[in-house]
């Protein structure tokens, strides 16, 4: 089956907003608790989905990852970052959610490589997770991906700039600059987004 590139468009887009509400309950929580790192799996849980993560029932393995990337457990980090490399597009989504949720600095080389996902919506995640942390590295990985990434791919484009400004990166402005000209001159050659 084929999808349009407006549907993978759509798709992507909505990987975006998953991501963004995902972030402002995450926001809210942890402003509301006491805690630094806020959790929303009690510990039996948590353990419970660390043995099931390895179960070949995918949807037993995609519902544990699940649990993993909302514990907000340093320990998650390890099987979040092998599920980056699952077969499965959805696996590689939580995952890469799962890690920005986290907002670990060691976490910085997987969430790169995931900038380089077949899938767009995976790619999408990492650069949200990316622009989540203070960390110089990740900004830089940003701005690599963005300079040299797939500039055609318009939604993933648009989350790596938010990422980068959402960093706070200096080089943010330029990015945003040079994307918004590159999309321009994009929106301008493709007749999808003609006007007539």
């Amino acid at each position: 089956m084929r999808i349009s590139r407006r549907s993978r468009m759509w798709l992507a887009l909505g990987g975006v907003v998953c991501g963004l509400v995902a972030s402002s309950l995450a926001y809210l929580a942890w402003r509301g608790s006491r805690t630094p790192n806020p959790s929303f799996v009690s510990e039996a849980e948590y353990h419970r989905a660390l043995s099931e993560v390895r179960s070949p029932e995918l949807g037993r393995r995609r519902t544990a990852l699940m649990t993993l990337a909302f514990s907000a457990n340093p320990e998650s980090r390890s099987p979040l970052e092998l599920a980056l490399r699952e077969k499965d597009v959805e696996m590689r989504r939580i995952a890469a959610l799962g890690l920005g949720l986290l907002s670990d600095p060691k976490s910085i080389a997987a969430l790169g490589q995931a900038l380089h996902d077949p899938d767009p919506a995976v790619a999408v995640d990492a650069a949200w997770g990316l622009g989540r942390l203070p960390e110089r590295r990740g900004h830089d990985a940003l701005e690599r991906a963005f300079t040299h990434g797939r500039p055609a791919e318009r939604i993933l484009g648009e989350a790596l700039v938010f990422g980068l400004a959402r960093a706070g990166s200096p080089k943010a402005a330029s990015a945003i600059l040079r994307g918004q000209l590159e999309q321009e001159a994009a929106w301008a050659k493709d007749p999808a987004f003609s006007l007539v």
